[in-house]
This record gives C-alpha cells, structure tokens and sequence, in this order.
C-alpha cells in the first residue's frame, strides 16, 4: 500500500488488538493501537471449545472496533485475523459465524505456517543482518500463548518448520494441577519432548549459530529481564529459571510487579527458551520486538516484501524432496524441459506466474512417490506433495502441486476424481494447462537417463514441433511421449511432434 489507511484486527488467546496505520509514499504512521484483554485461550485450551459467554464478549468487544472503522471509513481496507484460541476450538465456525452475524466483520483463521510465514518477514525486516545470520544457520522461536513455532533456516533453505502446541498458556492449563514446587519438571519434559522431536528430524542441530526469539512472551521477558540490548542470554535466562522456576504464580508475580496471569506462565516461558539455547550450545538469542499485529499490518498492506519468492518456494520443495531420496537428476531435467515448454508456448497456454511456479513443483515432486514404493507411486508422490509444511506456500497452491503430481501418470484422470468434478471450470482448466506441459516433460526424460539433452520447440498452425538433441536414439522416450502427448492436444488443441536429432551426427 503507498496511500490510505488500513486497519488490522488480530483475535488472539489473551486479548483482541487493533491496529490502524496510515500510510503515505510507502512510510507507516499508527494511528491508533487498541489492546482489550479476554481470555479465549483459557476456553479452548482448557475445555476445548470458545463458551457462548466469551463468544458474546468478543462481539462486544469487536463492535467497538468495528465502529473504529466507520470512524476511519476503511470497512474496505481491513483484515480480522484469528490466530490458536479460534483456530484450536471444536466450535471455531460457530464463533466465526456468531461473531460477524453481531459485527458484520469478516474473520479469517489463519493458517498455523502462514502466520509462521508472516512472523518470520516481520522478523526479516526486524533483526539487523538477518541474511547473514540465515546463511550461517539460524533457528527462529515464535513463542506465544497457545503455540511454539520453530523453524531453522540455513541459507535460502528451510531445515525444519513445525508448530508445536506448547504455547506458554496451553502449558500451563496442562500442568496446573501439578504442584508448583515441581510443575517445572512437566514444562521441561515436554521441552525435551520438542528437542527429541527436532534431533530425530534435522541432523545439522550443530551448524546452528544463532537464534531469533519472538511472540508475545517477549515481552514479559523482556519486562522482568531488562536486558540492554535486544538480545537475552543464556547467563540470565538461567539464573531466573532457577529463582522462579518452584515458586508460585502469585509470590512470582509480586516478586517483579507482573499481573498474576503473567505469574503463571512466565516459568514455561522461561524453561524453552533456555531449553532452546542449551540444545545449541549458545549463549544467548535475539529478539524482535514487532508485535504480531504490527507484523500483520505490514504483510496485508504489502509493506513487507521478499525477493524471488518463487526461486525460495523452489529451492525449499528440492530440499523437502531430498527427505524421499528423490532422483534430483532427473527432477531438474524435466524441470528443463518444462521451462522451456513453458517459455517457447506462452502464447498457446496463457499460463500465470503462479501456475508456473506450481508447475516447477510438480516437476521436482512427481517422482517422490517411489520412495514409498514403486506400484502407483504417483499416488505416494500425491500424498508425500500434500503433506507439504512450508511457510510461505499456502494450502491453495499445495492442493495444485498434489494433484498435478497424482495425474501426471496416464493410470490417473482428473475426470475419475469426485472431488474434481464439481470444481470450477477454471480450476479444472488450470490441472489440465500444468499436467500437460508436466507429461511431456516427463515423457522427455522417460528412462531417467538423460539421454535428451536438450529440446527446440517449432509452432505451427497445426503442430507443435519438439526436437530433441539426443546422446542416442532414445526409444523409451518416443514411446513414452507418444502416450502422454495427448493431454496437450486434448487441453490446447494441437498436437505436438517429437522429432530426434542425434548430437553427434
């Protein structure tokens, strides 16, 4: 956004926060930053479920800002977001429901990686040297009430993403019961639990250097810490664990002038962080102050954004891929192929960027499946695509690259899916542009051998003419393009023609 005013709610697990900001030549100005405390954390996290008495509150609650968009006549320009407390709850659509039928404001639950997406640009923009830091190994820690998001980076790669249900509050409901004087001993089993997870799942723990922390416990850490620069150490994380670590909520709460919710989560707060650090031998971590609504406002307004986007994605979907001993060899040929394909038929296909960057998916994906086992591996490779955990992808874009992964095999048609057919034509239009271009592509490099090394493509008004610059006469692959050549004849309407043409000749 360069102009205007844009207004952001975020529904979290201890308090509704609104955000208005003006923008003008791209610079933010906040104009009014509410906070209203409620707990829809304690609902959900311990009942399962948001009360209709908390439900009726928020309503009350969010009326208000609602008038505050009247007052800034931006009813066009703003986004609710609910974060775990909503996302969590058994009654979620419910509340959804209630909630704007009392407003009239249209609330969106986050995804558990999109907001894990949003929080690590809002931390790229905040830390100084973030790149350098990525690049020499960096674990992010996003700790708020309801969850633990971790994610290590080491370059443009992600290592690890996972989001874990062990926010700071939902560990406390868990453990209360316990008494206090050895309740810590819970919080640092299930932190052991955490590491044990992340150990079993990243081998390369050691080339961490550094470590970002951030979410609203931050705050309170940074309240009861008073650190003198943005970084908390180790050294004092630890001596802290040890004083509050078998006291009350309430003798903790008096003892640094928190409020008594505070008292009763400051101790878990404190455990994983320590945990954390202790796990990668360091001395202490960096954190952001941004808020997660300020954070939000500078997404949804596009003040945050990140370069080659699509090469990232990319790069993240071949290091996923490598879980599954994928045949990178022939993953990126028929990525060659495809982008050639791609490029040379523009003004056949019409295809977006965003298809093409779910092409380039598919590409690396398709062969995955083998891993799991060789009969109907396009139907592991499906599954394997789907579980896909990615900041920065969303479910959307995942829902394509699965499925163009299943019907890149003849053995599958989109028209046999149920879940297809009543899906909008331009949906179906789009399976139909990818999985073309992906078949031959694959069918170019149909023995894994790479005896096709490169193709030049000839339109005509009645054939598209593929020649191949082959090693040797490449047999399977004929055979191969032959059979799955007819989907693009079928979807674009004319037909392609594979012609060999020996390198050595």
């Amino acid at each position: 956004m360069k102009n205007g005013i844009f207004g952001i709610i975020n529904i979290g697990s201890s308090a509704i926060r609104m955000q208005i900001s003006e923008f003008k030549n791209s610079k933010e100005r906040i104009l009014e930053s509410i906070v209203t405390p409620i707990a829809l954390g304690l609902d959900t996290f311990e009942k399962g479920y948001i009360s209709l008495e908390k439900a009726k509150e928020t309503a009350q609650i969010l009326s208000k800002f609602a008038k505050k968009l009247d007052e800034y006549k931006i009813w066009g320009n703003y986004k609710a977001i609910c974060t775990s407390a909503v996302r969590d709850a058994q009654n979620k659509y419910f509340f959804i429901n209630y909630i704007n039928a009392k407003t009239q404001l249209d609330i969106e639950i986050i995804e558990e990686t999109h907001e894990m997406y949003i929080k690590y640009l809002g931390i790229m923009h905040d830390i100084k040297n973030f790149d350098k830091l990525s690049q020499e190994g960096l674990l992010l820690a996003y700790l708020s009430s309801g969850s633990l998001s971790l994610s290590i980076k080491a370059g443009d790669v992600d290592l690890f993403n996972s989001v874990f249900n062990s926010g700071s509050l939902r560990q406390y409901l868990l453990f209360k019961d316990i008494n206090s004087s050895i309740r810590f001993k819970a919080y640092e089993e299930q932190m052991g639990k955490i590491i044990s997870t992340l150990k079993q799942n990243c081998n390369e723990l050691s080339k961490i250097k550094h470590m970002v922390g951030c979410g609203s416990s931050i705050n309170l850490l940074v309240k009861v810490l008073k650190p003198k620069s943005n970084k908390i150490t180790y050294k004092a994380l630890n001596t802290l664990y040890k004083s509050i670590k078998s006291s009350e909520p309430q003798a903790i709460s008096q003892m640094y002038s928190i409020s008594l919710n505070d008292g009763n989560i400051i101790v878990p707060i404190v455990c994983s962080f320590s945990y954390l650090l202790k796990m990668l031998n360091l001395d202490g971590f960096l954190f952001s102050n941004a808020t997660f609504p300020n954070q939000l406002m500078n997404y949804y307004s596009k003040s945050f954004k990140e370069k080659s986007v699509n090469k990232k994605i990319l790069n993240q979907v071949v290091a996923y891929s490598k879980k599954y001993n994928n045949d990178l060899k022939h993953a990126k040929k028929v990525l060659h192929f495809a982008n050639r394909l791609y490029n040379q038929l523009k003004n056949i296909h019409s295809m977006s960027q965003k298809e093409k960057m779910i092409l380039d998916c598919a590409c690396v994906l398709h062969d995955v499946g083998y891993y799991i086992g060789v009969n109907n591996h396009h139907q592991h490779s499906y599954y394997i695509a789907k579980s896909i955990n990615i900041p920065g992808i969303d479910k959307e874009i995942i829902d394509y690259v699965a499925a163009s992964v299943l019907f890149h095999r003849n053995k599958a048609k989109i028209e046999s899916e149920d879940e297809l057919l009543s899906a909008p034509i331009e949906k179906i239009l789009s399976l139909k542009k990818i999985i073309s271009l992906l078949k031959i592509a694959d069918a170019l490099d149909a023995s894994h051998m790479q005896i096709i090394e490169d193709i030049d493509i000839e339109v005509s008004e009645n054939q598209v003419k593929i020649t191949a610059i082959a090693l040797k006469i490449p047999f399977l692959e004929e055979l191969t393009f032959k059979n799955k050549s007819t989907d693009f004849l079928e979807t674009f309407g004319i037909e392609p023609k594979l012609y060999i043409k020996l390198k050595h000749e």
